[in-house]
């Protein structure tokens, strides 16, 4: 499809509007839509159609449509490609679900492009540890900087939304590259992974919770651990013991 950039004005790249598909919320530029005028948005968000126009809330327009699967919708009006997902037959998002939405929004698209291959128990197990295995890391990093607690978001659909706070130099790039598997992971063996961590590390506490974050959902994690030294045998093995300790 050829994108048009004749008809984005500096109103229209400074007119900024939120879609509310079935719940989850895009925030976009009028523009970002317009640049595709062949497409539903593209036609609907044009100058001359702002009369047919109805916002449910100021600039928030909402479509009972897919949520999860517009997603990949508004990839294509920023980037000008649909980036197909690996299929997998216990996939979080159906590949049917992408299409229904493509044709709803009126945008091309080329099934036969689209990467499948199927998806073993195997693979899943092997997900799974490496998702533990990232757990046990931050466990060990919260130990050696004297972390007692420890707080991490894995967004559903806003990936913006993801944090670790503290947000440590050599804890975050250990969770970050979960930041987008996080969710389904900790929806389906969240317990499971934290009992397993309560048995490797005896005192730790954790809580895994589906929240709500600026209206968007999110897994939290919280985990709590026990300092793992005695404060007085640390000072001993130091060059501090070698101060007089006045009390």
């Amino acid at each position: 499809m050829q994108k048009n950039n004749n008809d984005n004005t500096n109103a229209n790249r400074s007119d900024r509007i939120v879609l509310n598909i079935g719940g989850v919320k895009y925030e976009t530029f009028r523009s970002t839509l317009t640049a595709y005028p062949d497409t539903l948005l593209g036609t609907m968000f044009q100058d001359r159609n702002r009369e047919l126009q109805h916002a449910t809330n100021k600039n928030e327009y909402f479509f009972d449509r897919n949520g999860r699967a517009f997603h990949y919708i508004m990839e294509f009006y920023r980037n000008g490609e649909i980036d197909w997902p690996v299929v997998y037959s216990q996939s979080v998002i159906a590949r049917k679900e992408i299409e229904r939405e493509l044709d709803f929004f009126q945008i091309p698209f080329a099934p036969q492009t689209i990467e499948t291959r199927e998806f073993s128990i195997e693979d899943a197990a092997r997900s799974l540890d490496e998702f533990t295995e990232m757990f046990v890391a931050v466990i060990k990093e919260m130990e050696r900087h004297f972390r007692r607690r420890i707080t991490i978001l894995f967004p559903v659909f806003n990936f913006s939304l993801f944090s670790v706070v503290p947000d440590l130099t050599t804890v975050t790039p250990i969770v970050r590259p979960y930041w987008q598997i996080g969710s389904p992971i900790s929806e389906h063996f969240g317990e499971v992974i934290g009992k397993h961590l309560m048995q490797l590390r005896p005192g730790l506490t954790y809580k895994v919770t589906s929240t709500s974050v600026n209206d968007e959902y999110v897994y939290k994690w919280e985990l709590r651990i026990p300092l793992a030294f005695d404060v007085k045998k640390v000072i001993e093995k130091s060059s501090l013991s070698s101060f007089p300790n006045k009390t």
